[in-house]
């Protein structure tokens, strides 16, 4: 299966200097995000600013580029864009790059669904920006920013045929062609679907919105199975040591296995020679580190049967 991800946006609300999918989120790039989440997939990113090319050039050379000339025409116009990566036939995963999405997103995933699907959330961190989603039944009747009978929020995130651009060209005589406008053409013709996906996503904005979605990655790996000294100290303490370790591609959960390993036979070293304070010490960072392993995998997408 094929994925798009529409990364042409100017971004100017955040104020960071760089391109909106080159931000950092717990130490990865916004983009970056949905790339790790989709391996195994072919991807197409469609860009305007050359640095977001760059990026995906020199870490990720097997991604299709494609450029927006016209980044002012909005989303719509860049998913246009992408009619050639996808053939007669295809169905493809259209998601937005200056969205954060939980990990349920992903695995609901069907490659075998040959129509139009939106997914959908009952959450949002900004309702008023929010596009929304009034449905009927199994489909999606209306879509906009300012609907005020919605049951939905539009999280960005599709599983599309090829006729979506069959829909696009036909708005393609607009100055805008907003992404809502092509799925609301669809909608009323009875081709859209919706599924709802239980997990979080935001859309990221601003710099207060990156505060949000750290401060939401952070809940989310925190485990269920955690225990009390996990969840209320090492889990405090390895959120904030992993958004730094992200940064560094040799840092793999494995290499983290074998650290945590080697300070656990090192700390049993120090309690047999009856060196209890240094021992107990020792031990608690290779527990920590041992939670950082662990969200890494998750982080990455490197999760492993060895792990």
């Amino acid at each position: 299966m094929k994925a798009v991800i529409l990364a042409a946006g100017f971004g100017s609300r955040m104020g960071s200097g760089l391109p909106k999918p080159l931000v950092r989120l717990f130490g990865i790039p916004l983009i970056e995000h949905k790339i790790l989440k989709l391996k195994g997939y072919k991807i197409a990113v469609v860009y305007h600013d050359e640095r977001v090319a760059e990026f995906i050039r020199e870490k990720y050379p097997n991604i299709t580029l494609i450029h927006n000339p016209y980044p002012e025409k909005e989303n719509g116009y860049s998913l246009y864009c992408a009619k050639d990566f996808i053939k007669e036939g295809e169905n493809f995963i259209l998601l937005m790059a200056d969205h954060y999405y939980g990990d349920k997103f992903f695995s609901n995933i069907f490659e075998e669904e040959n129509k139009n699907i939106i997914f959908v959330s009952s959450y949002c961190n900004d309702p008023d920006e929010a596009t929304k989603v009034k449905v009927e039944n199994e489909r999606v009747v209306k879509i906009g920013k300012g609907l005020l009978d919605y049951d939905y929020f539009d999280t960005g995130f599709f599983i599309c045929t090829r006729e979506v651009f069959i829909y696009a060209e036909k708005l393609l005589h607009r100055e805008k062609i907003k992404l809502s406008d092509i799925m609301q053409e669809i909608a009323n013709d009875r081709k859209l679907f919706y599924k709802v996906i239980d997990d979080f996503w935001i859309d990221i904005d601003t710099q207060e919105d990156l505060k949000t979605a750290e401060k939401l990655i952070r809940k989310s790996l925190i485990k269920k199975t955690d225990g009390f000294i996990s969840k209320y100290i090492n889990r405090q303490i390895s959120t904030r040591i992993t958004p730094f370790l992200t940064r560094f591609d040799f840092i793999t959960p494995n290499f983290l296995t074998y650290l945590t390993a080697a300070l656990g036979f090192f700390a049993g070293f120090l309690f047999l020679y009856k060196k209890y304070l240094l021992a107990g010490i020792l031990t608690q960072v290779a527990s920590v580190i041992d939670g950082c392993d662990g969200e890494i995998a998750r982080l990455k997408n490197l999760s492993s049967k060895f792990g």
